[in-house]
């Protein structure tokens, strides 16, 4: 299961086809949608959610969040596990709560162009390109 945050809002095509990203790499795939109306690049309110909804989420699922106001520049994408769950995020602090509270058991720099859907990525649309195929 992938439960799914962003800041995209439900109006934009952006989640749907991040969604499209994800089943076309495992069509097995649940997504289940936490939320897509964090208020714009609030990576603390993010945060504030991730924390709140991680404990309720079953162990070997992913966690894939995309509040990013620093898309395209050269802030890390990881993939942190804890609790024997999979976070999906760019490395902005919006872990910063969970890792408080936590033990992080290992974590990964998203790097290799094989786990991505563009390669190079766009600048403008790392959760299509980076973060849904990771998390898939």
């Amino acid at each position: 299961m992938i439960s799914f945050i962003s800041d995209w809002g439900y109006k934009s095509y952006y989640v749907g086809v991040a969604k499209s990203v994800i089943y076309s790499i495992s069509p097995d795939s649940k997504v289940i949608d936490i939320s897509h109306d964090i208020e714009p690049f609030d990576v603390e309110e993010a945060s504030h959610v991730i924390e709140r909804v991680f404990d309720d989420l079953p162990k070997g699922s992913v966690l894939l969040c995309v509040v990013d106001p620093t898309v395209g520049s050269d802030r890390r994408a990881v993939v942190v596990s804890i609790d024997e769950k999979y976070c999906v995020v760019p490395d902005n602090g919006v872990l910063t709560r969970l890792i408080e509270l936590k033990d992080v058991k290992s974590a990964y720099m998203i790097e290799n162009p094989k786990y991505m859907y563009k390669y190079p990525p766009s600048s403008t649309f790392h959760g299509r390109d980076i973060f849904a195929p990771a998390a898939a």
